[in-house]
């Protein structure tokens, strides 16, 4: 169990890095003006001193492999290199300088901000090399490990290796992004060179010392890193849709994993009431999306409940909602206990509500006004915000097409 010790007060502004030096000071550096770092003493807690040199932001402190040096970056496109808490070295850069590490016991590597890597020997100050990297985008971190490669990640989803070899560089990038599309963090290197990389989305990776594959992931299923595949075949949803509708459902199943499967297309299997039916029709828990001909307007709804041929009737299903892609927005059911949520009848499509959305039965919803949104009800969201027409009036239209996924959990 961790408590408290102290609260360190001095910072003004952002702080963007801390070390711990020895066992006597801590070091800490951020968006100060005077761009000074901070020396704690971890005896009492104080403020020792503040050390000049840096003519604007501190991004990155590092410690050296060296007794008593450490290093520090910033935006003013230096790195400089400090013995004993004094200013021992400077090198200026054309660029801002984003990140550092120690690589071997004498050479700083470092990233600036347009995502080149460079390569010096602090005790001579020659330059090794300085080259561009594979990343697209801003670089948040960089490690040097044990076997003398850098890795780097950046705010996407890609990690790269590079390997020196004498005074050029070559690199290895993954063949897949693991990261889902977000921002991917380097934490650190265990004792057995497992590397450590975390992300935004919360995935926290292992990577085999060997060939850098992915071996496992610490406190979620292993099965969750694949749950963006959902909806791949999918001509309505866009790529990075995917993991905001998967967030949508992922909590009704208590954020479990799930796959889809493609039960209908409009435009394949006809578009009318049988043909969904035939399709869709005692499957299970289903997600529809369809396009609004004439807005674009990409929407559609959910429900656990499965569509069946009855005489129709109305069902409640606390679980159901409605949605547009276009806005990222969801439409949880107003109702208590999702009151009336669906319509499950054979003479109809998909129905949503008190015909917040309602495919008629006469069919032909791609060619006619046959697909309605009405005002009367609500049960859902307004019509403005679903297909994006300003009106107040009910609204039938056609659809260019429309797709239901059963969701297996």
């Amino acid at each position: 169990m961790f408590k408290e010790l102290a609260t360190l007060e001095g910072h003004q502004n952002r702080i963007n890095s801390v070390i711990e030096l020895n066992n006597n000071y801590l070091l800490s550096g951020g968006n100060e003006n005077p761009y000074e770092l901070f020396v704690w003493n971890t005896q009492n807690y104080n403020l020792q001193q503040k050390l000049s040199g840096h003519q604007n932001y501190v991004n990155c402190i590092i410690k050296l492999k060296k007794e008593n040096f450490f290093a520090s970056c910033g935006e003013d496109k230096k790195v400089i290199i400090w013995n004993n808490l004094s200013n021992w070295r400077t090198r200026s850069y054309n660029y801002p300088i984003k990140k550092i590490c120690n690589l071997e016991s004498d050479k700083i590597v470092g990233v600036d901000s347009v995502r080149k890597i460079f390569v010096y020997n602090y005790e001579n100050n020659n330059q090794l090399c300085y080259f561009s990297s594979i990343h697209s985008s801003e670089i948040n971190s960089i490690l040097c490990l044990n076997d003398n490669k850098i890795v780097t990640a950046d705010s996407e989803n890609l990690i790269s290796i590079y390997e020196p070899d004498k005074l050029k560089m070559t690199y290895y990038k993954f063949s897949y992004y693991i990261h889902n599309k977000s921002s991917v963090y380097i934490l650190y290197e265990t004792q057995n060179f497992h590397l450590i990389t975390g992300d935004s989305k919360g995935f926290l990776n292992v990577w085999s010392p060997q060939y850098y594959q992915y071996t496992k992931i610490l406190n979620i299923n292993k099965e969750e890193v694949k749950k963006i595949e959902i909806f791949k075949d999918s001509s309505i949803v866009q790529e990075n849709e995917r993991q905001m509708i998967l967030d949508w459902i992922a909590p009704i199943n208590n954020n479990k994993s799930f796959k889809s499967v493609l039960l209908y297309r409009a435009s394949s299997h006809g578009d009318n009431p049988s043909s969904f039916h035939s399709k869709c029709d005692n499957k299970g828990p289903t997600i529809t999306f369809f396009t609004h001909n004439s807005t674009g307007y990409r929407l559609g709804g959910f429900t656990n409940y499965s569509w069946t041929s009855e005489s129709g009737s109305y069902y409640n299903d606390p679980n159901a909602f409605l949605f547009s892609l276009n806005n990222k927005k969801k439409f949880n059911t107003k109702n208590p206990n999702g009151y009336e949520a669906v319509y499950l009848g054979k003479d109809y499509g998909p129905y949503f509500g008190g015909t917040d959305i309602g495919f008629n039965s006469s069919g032909n919803w791609r060619s006619s006004n046959n697909v309605y949104c009405y005002n009367s009800n609500y049960y859902y969201g307004s019509i403005k915000e679903l297909i994006g027409v300003d009106t107040t009036s009910t609204q039938s239209f056609p659809i260019s097409d429309m797709e239901v996924y059963l969701i297996k959990y």
